[in-house]
């Protein structure tokens, strides 16, 4: 598997390419943006498709986070909770699941200061569980990569820095921009979060072809 970042792995300007990339628009953020408006219009059944579509992704993001499975699940709901209070602010779908993201960090952040027992990133957290469900975004990718080929290219981003395998999840199995990423991961320069999926991106292609 040839990644190297004069080839497969090409960062410049305000652009990244992986030899695999997140699609901005796809058909079923399409279906998402039709369901929304329909919601926000007064048809209330069509809140369950949202929250279908994007709960799996916040769990497997919550658990990248924390380890306590019931905390996640409850800021969970008390996301969805909050997007439906406000869904008169919330004009456009395509702002849906980064509001949604932003929220749920909020609400796993607060709820974590409450236990003394708990903290970000824990290094105890279930990678495992974090990555599954998000492949949505690469499934013809995957389909083209052998077990093996997948198996290590999922071990090399789970051992990356915790920073950089959020950063990395967000931008390419979550198809976040540089911007929002920094605000989700509080930074205070857009060009932080550039920065910083390109060492991942640099660490992930000297692991996968080492000297």
């Amino acid at each position: 598997m040839d990644l190297n970042v004069n080839n497969n792995i090409n960062v410049k300007g305000d652009s990244s390419e992986f030899f695999f990339s997140a699609k901005a628009e796809t058909a079923k953020e399409s279906v998402i943006e039709k369901k929304w408006l329909s919601f926000v219009a007064g048809r209330k059944s069509d809140f369950e498709f949202i929250y279908q579509s994007y709960h799996q992704h916040l769990f497997n993001y919550g658990m990248h986070l924390c380890s306590d499975r019931e905390l996640v699940k409850d800021c969970i709901q008390d996301a969805f909770v909050t997007l439906v209070k406000n869904k008169n602010d919330i004009k456009k779908a395509a702002s849906i699941k980064f509001y949604l993201f932003k929220c749920f960090k909020r609400k796993i952040i607060n709820s974590i200061k409450k236990k003394r027992d708990l903290t970000l990133h824990q290094a105890d957290v279930s990678r495992d569980n974090f990555m599954l469900g998000v492949t949505n975004q690469f499934h013809e990718i995957e389909e083209t990569l052998s077990a093996d080929l997948k198996k290590q290219l999922k071990d090399t981003i789970n051992a990356l820095p915790n920073a950089q395998r959020e950063a990395i999840i967000l931008y390419f199995y979550e198809g976040m921009d540089y911007k929002q990423i920094a605000v989700l991961m509080n930074m205070t320069r857009v060009k932080s979060a550039r920065a910083l999926i390109y060492r991942a991106l640099s660490s992930i292609s000297q692991k996968l072809n080492p000297a």
